[in-house]
């Protein structure tokens, strides 16, 4: 007999779909129920530089992951994996096991990434500059908004305890220091006028506030997000 309605006939799980003014293809994104954002399955626009990478997904209609909503989805797969819950698409349809399998394998193990990250942390003020648009000259439209208190550490962290703006919290030093798969990240704390990434390999995974934007590498690219939140010339007043 199979599950939900008791004829004899399973029942399809599915959650309500996200509605954004974007033309994408909703089964090439994870949608995590009451965000207000999709992630790519799949990551692209590799071998770009920061200031690059944003241009190349934002004439997409697209953006660069912040920190905070590239954690969300990562904890998200994690927790999906590990207790087996299924996952969805854009379109609230469900993704297969083998998708969500891929994806844990790519974050504990094999992934480069940008962030949506700039530190400013000299002066009186620490500060994180976020893209959040682009303008009808090519030139990228950004924010500043204060730091949260993070983690003032490079060490293991729990991925579990964030600030609002995805970054270790003070209290999240792991209680262990060594790479614990799907437990926790190594996390390199923020220095001035550098910007965030994150990267898996076979030894741990990291999560880094302290890197060069000018670095391109034929590995190194974005998981792109969907949201209403872009600002694109023709949107500007």
């Amino acid at each position: 007999m199979g599950e939900g309605d008791g004829k004899g006939k399973s029942k399809t799980e599915k959650i309500e779909p996200v509605e954004f003014n974007l033309n994408l293809t909703k089964s090439d994104y994870v949608h995590i129920p009451k965000q207000e954002f999709v992630t790519a399955i799949a990551e692209t626009d590799f071998n770009l530089n920061y200031e690059e990478v944003h241009k190349a997904v934002l004439k997409k209609g697209l953006a660069v992951p912040e920190i905070s909503q590239f954690m969300t989805f990562h904890n998200y797969i994690i927790d999906c994996y590990k207790n087996k819950k299924q996952i969805f698409d854009a379109g609230g349809n469900p993704l297969s096991n083998k998708i969500k399998n891929d994806l844990y394998k790519q974050l504990t193990e094999n992934c480069w990434t940008w962030l949506n990250g700039l530190f400013h942390l000299s002066g009186d003020k620490k500060t994180i500059e976020k893209v959040i648009g682009l303008d009808s000259n090519d030139i990228l439209l950004t924010k500043r908004e204060d730091l949260e208190n993070y983690l003032e550490e490079n060490c293991y962290a729990d991925f579990i305890k964030l600030n609002k703006q995805g970054i270790p919290n003070s209290n999240a030093k792991f209680f262990k220091q060594d790479f614990v798969e799907g437990k926790n990240i190594y996390f390199y704390k923020p220095a001035d006028e550098r910007v965030a990434r994150f990267y898996a390999d076979s030894d741990r995974a990291y999560l880094y506030c302290c890197r060069i934007s000018s670095v391109r590498d034929s590995s190194l690219g974005v998981r792109a997000v969907g949201t209403n939140k872009v600002l694109l010339a023709g949107e500007i007043k």
